[in-house]
């Protein structure tokens, strides 16, 4: 069995082995920046040794600070032990905004952390921007790279400034290991010192920087870094302050250590140094007037800073002891102020401080950076400060009484940029098959950094570097591997640097073989198979070479939907073996019915025992046919959002109508469970209806069915149900099922006759009949609402279009569900006779509905009235008929009589009573100016006649004397006629014309008048008044009235 299989089963089994109950620690799988934080916080305190899961891929962004030990934190300090796997996930601060800064880990010196596969980026801090630890720290297979750090400025004017260390990982703390990761892109700026202020002074001097990618600090050991990258990382000293004039205040201090501040100059009246500086390295004093001198610049800090007037200014360190690149600050005189000097830039790639231990073995530190800080302008008249220098840009050992310790085997240091020992300053304690280029070994002809397998960049090596082969002849692992993963010594003999060049060996191959195996879109052949219960699996993948090597195979099951013990029952699986080029590898057998649905994964690594181990995830997906609910054909159910199925009020819902079909792609048994969930107000089923009932393990398909006869009282509205169903593998199905009641309008019938709608404005009409005389109410509809739980009012009456003009009409209300007529008064002849119609609104509160009746009245059993004059025989007389001033256009012209001359004959007027019921008349009177004229004779006259009765009475003309009774003399006919218990008047007028004289008109004895006959007939009495009468002329015209034959009158 090939050793990378047997570790990886090691590994594997162990892993496993952690996560069996009883021995298994808490583990989280936290999916935001939020939970990473709580989970983190929960591992702290539960007493356990805990993992945490990140989800492959993923990046974690965090823009807030959580923790401040130390600094600013992004995450809690892990005070415990914990292990991150990261699966390829990314920790990062956030850089919109901009964010506060803060680092993203921080390691407390109780604190065990363990980093899997994570890329720390974005950091920004003073001390490690990534990862600062005082407990102990182990990162494995990381990256750590674009993290920042800048060193804070002087506090005060003419004030040193703050270093910065770590830009990537700070150490200061216990046992340290990194393994096969990259530190990369990680900065160290240095803070600038402060000018001087107006009223002048010497500049400050620039804080230092140290250790771009990694600082080990005092304290921590040993740390051991092996098979790593350390690329591109920088370190540049702070800019000095400049000078002012003045020269009567302080002078300028000197650049702070890292983590420290510089120290302070002194005022005029004290003849004394500057301060030191504090932190990890001691500040350059500030100079001051009198002849006293600026302070050098200290160890691991910043530039010294400028001297008092005519006393020297700080001198710079060259040696790695006194200073190590801080530059010089400048002198003062006569008042003008020097300028601060230029921070160092110590360590590029790492560095080592004192009374440390650091292993360094199968690394590539390339590409980075040490440069110094500009010295500070000076005033005019002083010097200016001397720019800071960058030392060990790859690396660099503190040279101390207790030097730092660094041991470096089969590690390349090349191609380093710096002012001073730009590969490594300080001694190394031992120097065995490295490759530094500045101290002999020349260029390394590496590749940029790049992707050359595994998860972490690294440099590749070109084809003619001296690397190659130039390892330990002696060799033996570990590490058997380099940082990529691919074989330490592929011929025989190791290369040097963290990348194993092979030659061109061509690594091994996954394709897709025989059967259901599909490679996923990104060609990573990451498997995926659906497979239904009962199928037969046949899946092979083939395992090739371009060399013909053989293949190492190593195939572990790493979960299914249940969890990491969860099997794919049926299924053989291959394991572990080596195989020819070409060979294949299968998944075989029959998935049973009982497995649940979801991924079962596998986890495939190949190797030609050469090149990097890669690995492939292999899944087999299994899919169970979830139940279905469908409509068959013939059911008046419909689907929505639901299966819906709207219905009337008195629908019946036969079996065939209302049916729902369940069925299983599996065939597998169901539990169907009906529930009712909700309905109209405060229903809580549908009366009528029976619902489907449960049924356990029901064979599919399987048909349900609501039936019955929706009731009337059922409110309107949606009723609805659950239907779940269970085949008791995959999740319960639910399904909503809602049978809607119809809201319906209200209805109408007809209480008596239904007509077409004669006369009506639209729609049908219900009508009714009565008579004349009548004052009873007349039922036309009933109206109802089929939703028995609406009651019907009403709405609106409206008179209808033709109704006739006099007489009393209706009035129509709703009783109950009648609408009912009920005549305003007793019906009239002839005002009311015909058709009144009305237009009905009704309303269930929700729908109104109009309904147009109608009632016909006719005259019924009615007394009829007929008067003429002579007898019934003769001109009929119309009621109402008035008496004119002109005679011809009166009822009755009695014609010319004379004054004095006695009454005429009597002209007869006769009543008929041509109805079916008795006529009660009422005497007969005359009324008029002239009715005096008129006289009535009753002789005979019968009040009361039964139908086809007569009667009569007679009236004469007999006009007063002269001169009263000349010219035309009219009268009004007036008697009452009663029938259906209505008393009518009956009304004519009469006339007559009064002339002098006592002649004889041809209408029936009037006298007549002429100038003769009053000459031979009379003599005058009054002898004045001949000549006047001799004057009229009486033209005397004998006139008969003709009576136009009109129809009869009905009271």
């Amino acid at each position: 069995m090939p050793s990378f299989c047997r570790s990886r089963q090691v590994f594997l089994l162990l892993a496993l082995a952690c996560l069996a109950p009883g021995l298994m620690a808490a583990t989280f799988s936290p999916t935001t920046a939020a939970e990473l934080i709580a989970d983190i916080t929960s591992a702290n305190t539960n007493g356990e040794a805990d993992t945490i899961e990140l989800t492959a891929g993923a990046t974690y962004t965090f823009d807030a600070v959580e923790d401040t030990t130390d600094g600013a934190n992004a995450l809690p300090s892990i005070t415990s032990t914990i292990i991150i796997n990261g699966n390829g996930a990314t920790i990062a601060r956030d850089t919109a905004g901009p964010p506060p800064s803060f680092r993203l880990i921080h390691v407390g010196g109780t604190g065990d952390l363990t980093l899997n596969e994570v890329t720390i980026t974005n950091g920004r801090e003073q001390l490690g921007a990534g990862i600062y630890s005082v407990g102990l720290l182990t990162v494995s297979r990381c990256t750590i790279s674009g993290n920042t750090i800048i060193g804070g400025t002087a506090f005060s004017s003419a004030g040193g400034s703050q270093g910065g260390a770590g830009g990537g990982i700070y150490l200061r703390g216990d046992v340290a290991t990194i393994e096969e990761s990259t530190i990369s892109g990680n900065t160290v700026t240095g803070g600038d010192g402060a000018d001087a202020d107006a009223d002048g002074g010497g500049g400050g001097g620039g804080g230092a920087a140290v250790g771009g990618g990694i600082a080990v600090i005092s304290g921590s050991s040993p740390v051991t870094i092996i098979n790593c990258t350390i690329s591109g990382n920088s370190v540049t000293g702070g800019d000095g302050g400049n000078g002012d004039t003045g020269g009567t205040v302080e002078s300028g201090g000197g650049g702070g250590g890292f983590g420290g501040d510089g120290g302070d100059g002194k005022p005029d009246s004290v003849a004394d140094d500057g301060d030191d500086g504090t932190g990890d390295g001691a500040g350059g004093g500030g100079g001051v007037l009198d002849d006293a001198n600026g302070g050098d610049g200290g160890y691991g800090a910043g530039g010294g800073g400028a001297g008092g007037d005519n006393g020297a200014g700080g001198t710079s360190a060259d040696s790695a002891e006194t200073g190590a690149g801080s530059g010089g600050g400048g002198n003062m005189t006569s008042g003008a102020g020097g300028g601060g000097g230029g921070g160092s830039g110590l360590g590029g790639g790492i560095y080592v401080d004192s009374n440390v231990t650091v292993d360094i073995s199968h690394c590539t530190i390339a590409d980075n950076d040490a440069a110094g800080g500009n010295g500070g302008a000076a005033a005019a008249g002083a010097t200016d400060g001397t720019d800071g220098q960058g030392w060990g840009g790859g690396i660099f050992i503190r040279d101390s009484m207790s030097p730092g310790v660094v041991d470096m085997t089969h590690t390349i240091v090349g191609d380093n940029t710096g002012d001073m020992n730009l590969d490594v300053s300080g001694a190394l304690n031992s120097n065995t098959f490295n490759k530094i280029e500045t101290m002999g070994d020349g260029d390394q002809m590496l590749d940029p950094l790049g992707s050359n397998g595994g998860p972490t960049e690294t440099h590749a090596l070109q084809a003619t570097s001296p690397a190659i082969d130039a390892g330990d002849p002696a060799f033996v692992a570990p590490p058997a591997t380099d940082q990529r993963g691919a074989t330490r010594d592929f011929n025989g003999t190791p290369d040097i640097g963290a990348y194993e060049d092979l030659g061109g060996n061509v690594a091994p191959s996954v394709d897709v073989g025989a059967g259901d195996f599909v490679a996923d879109a990104d060609f990573r052949l990451d498997t995926h198979q659906t497979h239904l219960f009962g199928t037969d699996v046949t899946a092979s993948l083939v395992l090739d070479d371009g060399d013909a090597d053989p293949v190492d195979y190593d195939v572990a099951y790493v979960s299914g939907p249940g969890g990491a013990g969860d099997t794919l029952a049926g299924i053989t699986a291959p394991t572990t073996g080596t195989v020819a080029a070409g060979a294949t590898i299968s998944w075989t057998g029959t998935i049973a019915s009982t497995e649940a649905d979801g991924a079962y994964t596998w986890i495939l690594a190949i190797t030609d025992s050469f090149n990097i181990e890669v690995t492939y995830t292999i899944e087999i997906e299994v899919v169970n046919d979830l139940p279905t609910l469908d409509i068959p054909a013939g059911s008046d159910f419909g689907t929505g959002s639901d299966f819906e199925l709207p219905v009337d009020p008195g629908d019946s819902l036969a079996i065939v109508d209302a049916d729902l079909e369940i069925d299983d792609g599996d065939g597998d048994d169901v539990d169907i469970t009906i529930t009712f969930i909700d309905g109209p107000g405060t229903a809580a089923s549908l009366a009528g209806v029976t619902e489907p009932s449960d049924d356990t393990g029901a064979s599919v398909p399987e048909t349900i069915s609501w039936t019955g006869t929706v009731s009337a009282a059922n409110a309107p509205g949606d009723y609805e149900w659950e239907v779940e169903i269970d085949d008791g593998i995959g999740a319960a199905q639910t399904f909503g099922v809602i049978i809607t009641v119809n809201d319906l309008p209200p209805e109408h019938v007809a209480g008596l006759d239904a007509v077409s709608g004669t006369g009506l404005t639209s729609g049908a009409a219900y009508m009714g009949e009565t008579e004349t005389g009548e004052t009873g109410a007349l039922t036309l509809a009933t109206v109802s609402d089929p939703n028995s739980t609406q009651s019907v009012t009403l709405d609106s009456v409206t008179d209808g279009v033709g109704n006739p003009t006099g007489g009393s009409g209706f009035t129509v209300t709703l009783s109950a569900t009648s609408v009912i007529a009920t005549p305003t008064a007793a019906l009239e002849y002839p005002g009311d006779i015909g058709i009144h119609t009305y237009q009905v609104r009704v309303s269930d509160g929700t729908q109104t509905v109009d309904v147009y009746v109608a009632v016909t009245v006719l005259t019924g059993d009615v007394p009829l009235i007929s008067v003429r004059e002579t007898d019934i025989s003769g001109p009929p007389i119309i009621n109402g008929s008035s008496a004119p001033s002109n005679p011809d256009l009166s009822v009755r012209n009695f014609g010319e009589q004379g004054l004095g001359s006695g009454p005429t004959n009597p002209a007869i007027f006769s009543i008929e009573n041509t109805g079916s019921t008795t006529l009660t008349l009422g005497v007969p009177s005359l009324s008029g100016d002239h009715s005096t004229d008129f006289s009535l004779n009753l002789s005979g006259f019968s009040a009361t006649l039964p139908p086809g009765g007569t009667t009569s009475f007679r009236i004469t003309f007999d006009p007063p004397a002269w001169p009263d009774g000349l010219g035309v003399r009219t009268a009004t006919v007036t008697f009452t006629h009663t029938g259906n218990n209505v008393a009518s008047p009956f009304t004519f007028g009469i006339a007559g014309i009064g002339i002098g004289g006592g002649g004889s008109s041809s209408g029936g004895g009037g006298g007549g008048f002429s100038l003769c006959a009053l000459r031979q007939s009379t003599t005058p009495a009054w002898p004045w008044a001949l000549p006047a009468l001799m004057m009229v002329l009486c033209v005397v015209r004998s006139r008969r009235t003709s009576f136009r034959r009109k129809p009869e009158s009905r009271y």
